[in-house]
């Protein structure tokens, strides 16, 4: 009997050293979703909300000017990205959209069937360049580009 209480007891102790090592708090709240490699990824086909290309825009090309070296984290707290492993472009799986980063250079290129004003006013942001929208397939698409140092 005296065997089986230091038993419990020494089991007892194990777990509330396991639990003190745990705090219960998961993962962080604002870590990024981890984006994966694939050598077939492209874009999604929905139409990309306004307001979620422009903050892409923002925190993955000009706020991370001029060497875009937190581009790729800046696009993994956006969340839905996949990295062709082929050309290193980041397709968003939900969204027709895209964002390339190379030495000196961020542009993201998005495809709508509608908010074509919408889209086109991102050229206003600072820093940033525009390409002529292109029409394929009754989809308009729009490319940004901002340049480093």
């Amino acid at each position: 009997m005296i065997r089986r209480a230091r038993h419990i007891g020494a089991v007892a102790l194990a777990l509330l050293a396991l639990t003190a090592c745990d705090d219960g708090a998961g993962p962080a709240p604002n870590a990024p979703e981890p984006i994966f490699r694939s050598a077939s990824a492209e874009p999604g086909s929905a139409n990309t909300p306004v307001r979620f290309a422009r903050t892409v825009l923002q925190t993955a090309c000009i706020d991370t000017q001029p060497d875009f070296q937190g581009a790729t984290r800046a696009l993994a707290r956006a969340g839905g990205f996949a990295q062709s492993a082929k050309t290193g472009t980041f397709f968003h799986q939900r969204y027709d959209m895209s964002v390339k980063v190379v030495p000196g250079r961020c542009s993201m290129v998005v495809g709508t069937s509608g908010a074509r004003d919408s889209l086109a006013q991102l050229g206003t942001l600072n820093s940033v360049q525009t390409g002529v929208p292109r029409v394929f397939g009754g989809r308009s698409y729009y490319a940004f580009f901002v340049s480093g140092a």
